[in-house]
């Protein structure tokens, strides 16, 4: 992800077609939104303890999306096949879920699909 910084940005999958849709993974919830109740309910906990592959407890951020053309993303990913991380647990796809529902800054057309093909996944 281009954020004008460099430093790793790691992310959670959220669908995949010609497009991969994504949500970003932050160590910490920034000032600006545990200062937005309406924002502050769209971070998830995702744990270490839960997630091997993760260095610390973080968050992922339901409160907006990043979209990528998949082609892109299979080409990085084929080069640089450790970024594929693990999957996450049913218990965070179910937050997910959750707090994908609130997210006041998504239009809700994109919600219903996100939320459709994630409750759709096994467990």
């Amino acid at each position: 992800m281009d954020d004008g910084q460099v430093h790793e940005k790691r992310f959670v999958v959220l669908a995949v077609s010609e497009t991969t849709v994504t949500s970003v993974i932050n160590s910490r919830i920034s000032d600006f939104i545990r200062h937005r109740p309406d924002l502050l309910r769209c971070q998830v906990s995702m744990t270490k303890r839960d997630h091997d592959f993760m260095d610390h407890d973080s968050y992922v951020d339901c409160s907006r999306t990043h979209t990528f053309a998949t082609r892109d993303v299979i080409d990085e990913l084929a080069e640089r096949p450790e970024w594929v991380l693990g999957p996450i647990s049913p218990d965070l796809r179910e937050a997910v879920v959750g707090a994908l529902k609130y997210a006041p800054t998504l239009p809700p057309a994109e919600v219903a699909a996100l939320v459709q093909g994630l409750e759709a996944m096994e467990p």
